[in-house]
């Protein structure tokens, strides 16, 4: 591969919003060349969903799906990273991310988990 190497180590915020029920933080990762896009979740929102103030989740890219990814928001003259932030960020970020995803065949592997 080797086309994003520019953007490994790299960290974006797409949402940092605090309610008075929740504090949602999401940022995208770009490590060896995968994209992990996690998402936290504190607060009285997810207590009363999961049982317990603080919810994480994960959406973990491998090399040739984050390649796929990157190449389409790209679209042959655009910066992925701003593409992901222009796309992904806000509440309704991941919804957009799934949506996108599903809709390109872009796979992903989900994980969760609650303290």
């Amino acid at each position: 591969m080797g086309r994003w190497k520019e953007y490994n180590d790299t960290r974006l915020t797409l949402c940092e919003e605090r309610t008075e029920i929740v504090w949602i933080t999401v940022w995208v990762q770009f490590e060896d060349e995968k994209l992990t896009i996690i998402g936290q979740d504190l607060g009285d929102a997810p207590k009363a969903w999961f049982g317990s103030d603080e919810y994480e989740y994960f959406y973990f890219f491998d090399q040739d799906n984050t390649d796929k990814m990157l190449q389409m928001l790209a679209d042959g003259q655009k910066d992925p990273m701003e593409e992901l932030k222009h796309r992904f960020s806000g509440r309704s970020g991941c919804s957009n991310l799934r949506s996108f995803c599903e809709q390109n065949g872009i796979q992903y592997l989900f994980d969760s988990w609650t303290q």
